[in-house]
């Protein structure tokens, strides 16, 4: 690859890691906190910058062919292994989380299910009695 490209193409790798690294991040200290408000537009913003991630990846693989490239084939693996790494944290902190969610979700069930039994439809609860003052 011809160095002005290589430096075109450097500089636009950076800013793709930097966007989803920071969003790694976010997600990070949002599951650490327990908010999961915004669950459906991480995976929309995961995604969008995945694919540009993934366009990166094919362009190493299609246009880095020259020994002079073997030098910034060396730091491209050693950022992808840290957003790899950064990627392992992520999904036990997503596997915590989940584990909080599922017991919660179980516990009102129970609760649900208990407060069912006092329904007067379910002719378990005792039926309402009124004390009058004539009687």
């Amino acid at each position: 690859m011809i160095a002005h490209d290589l430096t075109i193409f450097k500089t636009g790798f950076d800013q793709v890691c930097m966007e989803f690294e920071t969003i790694q991040q976010e997600q990070l200290s949002a599951l650490k906190a327990g908010n999961l408000k915004d669950v459906m537009s991480w995976h929309d913003r995961r995604e969008k910058s995945f694919l540009r991630l993934q366009q990166y990846l094919g362009k190493v693989a299609d246009e880095f062919d020259q020994p002079e490239d073997l030098a910034f084939l060396g730091e491209f693996q050693e950022r992808l292994g840290l957003l790899l790494a950064t990627e392992k944290v992520l999904d036990k902190a997503a596997v915590a989380c989940r584990k909080v969610v599922v017991d919660k979700l179980g516990d009102l069930r129970r609760g649900k299910t208990a407060l069912k039994g006092y329904s007067l439809k379910s002719g378990k609860a005792l039926e309402a009695r009124f004390l009058s003052s004539r009687s």
